[in-house]
This record gives C-alpha cells, structure tokens and sequence, in this order.
C-alpha cells in the first residue's frame, strides 16, 4: 500500500509541477485547466488513482516528444532551437479558425508571437483578447508588456492602468507600470509601484532590484 501511495503521490506531483508550467511551450492553458482538475478530483478512488499515474505517463511522453522535436528542428535549422513554436502557432491558427472569439486562443497565439519576438502580431493578439473581453485584466497587461519592451512608455501605463482596474492583486502588472513610470520620469510613482507589487509578492527580486536603484527601501 506504501509504494501505491507513494507512486500516486508522485504522480500527483507531476500533474501539479505541469500545471505550474514546468513543461514550457509545449504545455497550453487548456491543457493546465484539464491538469488542474485531473489532479484535485481523481484521488477519491481506485480509479482515479490509476488515471493520475496514466496522466503522469503521458506528461513524461509528452516531454520527450517536445525534446525531439526541439532537437530535429535544430539539425534542420543549423542548430537554431524553435522550441516548437511552428507546431503551436498552427494549433492555435486552428483553433482561432474554429472559434474565432476563443479569448484564451489569442492570448496564447500572442505568447508564441511574443517568445519569438514578433511583437506587432503579439499586441495585435491582445487587442484582439481587449476586443472580446475589455473587462479581463489579461488584455491589457499583455499588450502592455508589448508596449513596454518597444520602448512606448505612456502607451504601456495606459493598459497597465486598465489591467489594473481589473485585476489589482497581479504584482507583476504593479511592476511593469512602476517601469513605465520610472522611464518616464514619475520616480515616486514608480516607487508607489515598486512597493505595491512586493507588498503581494515580497520574493520579486525585480521589484527590490528596482527600489534599491532609486534609493527605495522595499
């Protein structure tokens, strides 16, 4: 019975280091949601216990494809890691086709774009995600990072403004509008920020980095 449970809880382990994104590119929201609820609802059983430890199977599967295929692109492109992004991007084209108000589809797409620096088709993805659901913080923050890293400072506070009155408990959204501030002038604003986001995540090393540079204490 120790081994039994110690391989459930093993596996468990593996369906909730998933969740957390462990798996990289190759791991979709939808397929976090599906973990998630796998995870919490299927160790009330026999059963269920049986189909942790087959997702976790297929989890170990499914990164060893994701390595091949990493390294199969790589010959094929002088060495050149893709990290799969080709196979994600025709997925979520699918997806976008067969549901073209799929919100998490655009969101998605848009994180492929951005990982592979294509980042006007990113910001357009985001829009895309403000279009349907101007009232979900996610949007905003995502083209705001956009902004943020082609150097459009007022444009990036404006949408972490709005990510903001949304959703107030993301740190990192608190962060990236103190950089904004901070590049464009506003030092005790970005401090206020600065400051807010280590208050609901004091382990963002970012945020401390930040303070300490401008003579802050966190």
């Amino acid at each position: 019975i120790a081994k039994t449970e110690q391989l459930v809880s093993d596996a468990k382990r593996m369906v909730t280091d998933a969740s957390g994104g462990s798996l990289g590119a190759g791991i979709s929201n939808a397929d976090v949601k599906f973990l998630e609820s796998r995870s919490v609802s299927l160790d009330t059983s026999k059963e269920g216990n049986q189909k942790i430890i087959d997702t976790a199977i297929k989890l170990e599967e499914r990164k060893r494809d994701i390595a091949e295929f990493q390294r199969q692109y790589a010959e094929a492109h002088g060495g050149k890691l893709n990290k799969g992004y080709d196979r994600a991007l025709a997925d979520y084209n699918a997806l976008i086709k067969l549901a073209p108000n799929d919100m998490l589809a655009y969101i998605n797409r848009g994180n492929v774009y951005r990982s592979m620096e294509q980042l006007d088709k990113a910001a357009a993805d985001y829009a895309k995600v403000i279009e349907i659901a101007p009232k979900d913080a996610r949007g905003w923050r995502n083209r705001g990072l956009i902004k943020l890293m082609k150097d459009d400072f007022k444009g990036g506070l404006a949408d972490y403004d709005e990510a903001l009155k949304y959703d107030a408990r993301d740190a990192y959204s608190w962060n990236n509008r103190a950089i904004a501030k901070r590049e464009l002038g506003d030092k005790d604003g970005a401090i206020a920020d600065f400051k807010k986001a280590l208050e609901i995540n004091p382990t963002l090393a970012s945020a401390k980095k930040a303070l300490s540079d401008l003579g802050a204490a966190p």
